[in-house]
């Protein structure tokens, strides 16, 4: 494990989203089908539940730079969900697509806030 990139953890992510003022109702660990089509290179995949949506937010934490990157690729193919990802360190959030972009980027200034005073 690169003990420089891994850093953060679902719950620092999920934490600086709260006290950015976005509401998470709960948060429950992110399971998909065996064999469905996206990576498995993350350590920890969270589904992020806000109020009155039913596509919950993904936030995935990353052990080393190539799990994240294959992620990163992976997504690439679905030029919709740009404007709803965000990379911090080794977490890659996924905003909800039913928020508007312009609330997208309030999440991803919250999860920018890792590493800051407030969240150290």
């Amino acid at each position: 494990m690169n003990v420089a990139f891994a850093r953060w953890t679902g719950e620092d992510a999920v934490n600086a989203l709260s006290r950015a003022g976005l509401r998470i109702d709960h948060v429950e660990p992110a399971i998909w089908p065996p064999r469905s089509p996206q990576p498995k290179t993350h350590r920890e995949a969270l589904s992020a539940f806000s109020p009155g949506l039913t596509d919950p937010h993904l936030v995935l934490v990353f052990d080393d730079p190539t799990g994240l990157e294959a992620w990163r690729l992976w997504l690439a193919r679905y030029w919709k969900a740009r404007p709803y990802l965000s990379v911090k360190d080794n977490v890659l959030l996924l905003v909800s697509r039913e928020v508007s972009e312009d609330t997208a980027t309030a999440y991803h200034r919250a999860l920018a806030t890792l590493g800051s005073a407030a969240t150290a």
